[in-house]
C-alpha cells in the first residue's frame, strides 16, 4: 500500500465547488454516481494512483488516458468509462453528511468495496495519503505466505491498529494475495537466476510495488548490473 500524494488536482471544477461548501459550513449532497463531479473525482484518485487500488495496489485502469492532456477547464474529457473498482469512502461514518471530501476518497478494487471492507471501521494507521503514513515503518512482508504483516518492530498497540487496518482494507484479501503471489514469485525468480536486473524488474512492474521492494529488502536481492 503505497503511499499518495493527493495534492495532484486536476479536477479543480469539483474543487472549487468543495471549497465553497465547506467554506459555506453546508453538508454534503447525497453521494451517489451520476453526481456531476464523480467521474472527475475519479479520474483524478486512478492518475495520483497510477491506476492502482488505492489500498491492495492491484491494476484497475491504464491511467495514461488520465493526465493533464484530457482535461478541459477543470473537467475530465469524458462523461464515463469502465474501470474495475469503486469510488470508496476511507471512512464510511463520513459518507453521509461528507460524501464528497476529497481527502475522503479513493478508488478501491470492486471486491475490497463491496465483499469486505464495506462500512467496517478504520482506525487511521494505514491511511495512503496521511502525512505521516509510511509504508516501510509499519509493515513488514512475508515471501512465503505473501502476506503483509505488522511491523514487529512497532510498539504493540501500534502492531494492533496496523493488523485491523490491514484486514479491512483488505491488503490479504485471498484474491489479492493468490494474484500478489503468482505475479510476485515469477519475477523474483527472474531477479535470482539473474535474468533481470533489479532495475529491468522494477520496469516491467505495473501493480504490488510495494510488496516487490520489502521482498527484495527480505531476500537481500542483489542489483546486478
Amino acid at each position: 500500500m503505497r503511499k499518495l500524494d493527493k495534492t495532484k488536482m486536476l479536477a479543480t471544477a469539483y474543487k472549487q465547488w468543495l471549497d465553497k461548501l465547506e467554506a459555506e459550513g453546508k453538508s454534503h449532497p447525497p453521494y451517489k454516481s451520476s453526481h456531476e463531479f464523480y467521474i472527475d473525482v475519479v479520474a483524478n484518485l486512478l492518475w495520483i494512483q497510477d491506476g492502482l487500488c488505492a489500498y491492495t495496489e492491484q491494476f484497475l485502469f491504464d491511467s495514461t488516458e488520465l493526465g493533464e492532456e484530457n482535461w478541459i477547464e477543470g473537467k475530465y474529457g469524458k462523461s464515463k468509462f469502465e474501470f474495475f473498482g469503486h469510488l470508496e469512502h476511507y471512512d464510511e461514518s463520513l459518507k453521509e453528511s461528507k460524501g464528497w471530501l476529497w481527502s475522503n476518497l479513493f478508488v478501491a478494487h470492486s471486491d475490497i468495496n463491496t465483499k469486505l471492507k464495506g462500512s467496517k471501521p478504520v482506525r487511521y494507521v494505514l491511511k495512503p495519503d496521511a502525512d505521516s503514513y509510511d509504508p516501510f515503518y509499519l509493515l513488514q512482508y512475508d515471501f512465503k505466505s505473501h502476506r503483509f504483516l505488522p511491523n514487529t518492530e512497532r510498539e504493540l498497540d501500534l502492531q494492533n491498529d496496523i493488523l485491523h487496518d490491514i484486514n479491512v482494507l483488505g491488503l490479504n484479501y485471498q484474491s489479492v494475495i493468490q494474484d500478489r503471489k503468482a505475479h510476485l514469485n515469477i519475477l523474483t525468480e527472474e531477479v535470482r537466476l539473474h535474468n533481470k536486473t533489479l532495475v529491468q524488474a522494477r520496469e516491467s512492474l505495473r501493480e504490488y510495488f510495494t510488496a516487490f521492494e520489502m521482498i527484495v529488502k527480505e531476500l537481500k536481492l542483489e542489483l546486478v548490473q
